[in-house]
This record gives C-alpha cells, structure tokens and sequence, in this order.
C-alpha cells in the first residue's frame, strides 16, 4: 500500500501550485483510495489517488470555493 505521503506527493504532481488541505483513506468503487483535497486560489480539488499502485484515478476539476 502506499504512503498517505506518496499519495500527497502524486496529488500535487496534478497541480503543482496547489497546497493539500486534506487527506482521507478511504473506499470507492470496490477499492482503497487515498482521497487528497488541494487548494488554490480560493478553490478546492478532490484527488483520488489508489492507495496499492499510487495511480491518480480521478482528478476533479475546481469544485467549489474554499471559503
């Protein structure tokens, strides 16, 4: 399984200005995901990354103001 630091370093790679509000380990769809919240600029991104390959799996888009 991989790190909640390797996850936060592959969520990053998505966005490098970003910084991480939040990590969670959870479960979608069957299997382990480290699900990663960036922010920039006002805005909050979710990052799904699998907690066994690493792989990102999902990238949302901007998905709502951070305040």
């Amino acid at each position: 399984m991989v790190t909640r630091d390797y996850a936060q370093k592959a969520a990053l790679a998505t966005d490098p200005d970003a910084r991480v509000s939040g990590v969670h380990l959870g479960h979608k769809v069957g299997r382990r995901v480290w699900q990663v919240l960036l922010t920039e600029d006002g805005s909050v991104r979710d990052v799904d990354v699998d907690a066994g390959s690493g792989a990102i799996l999902q990238a949302e888009g901007r998905l709502r103001d951070a305040h």
